[in-house]
């Protein structure tokens, strides 16, 4: 299911950044999990903020087009995989930033 989604958007995650209509949704299925986190997901390079770059990693680690390894702050709940509940609670902390530590 998770391939069909993103295939719709055609451009992936740019398409969610560049439509509000898109991100109201998307935000509320994070279902406010990401605001109790004390580590910002989708964070790779640990800078304190998510980029539109890491996103689209996040994505490709989701598809299956790349490693966890590639950014491993993806798998929040520690399976080793990333789900697309991760990468749209990685979507809100691109939007609306990383929690303070």
């Amino acid at each position: 299911m998770a391939k069909s989604i993103w295939r719709v958007w055609g451009i992936g995650i740019r398409a969610a950044v560049a439509t509000p209509l898109l991100i109201v949704p998307l935000l509320a299925w994070s279902s406010g999990k990401a605001a109790a986190d004390s580590e910002c997901i989708g964070d790779c390079d640990r800078s304190g903020a998510v980029s539109v770059d890491e996103l689209m990693v996040g994505v490709k680690i989701e598809l299956g087009e790349a490693a966890v390894a590639a950014c491993d702050v993806f798998d929040d709940d520690g399976s080793g995989e990333v789900s697309i509940g991760e990468v749209v609670r990685a979507l809100r902390f691109a939007l609306v930033g990383c929690p303070s530590s």
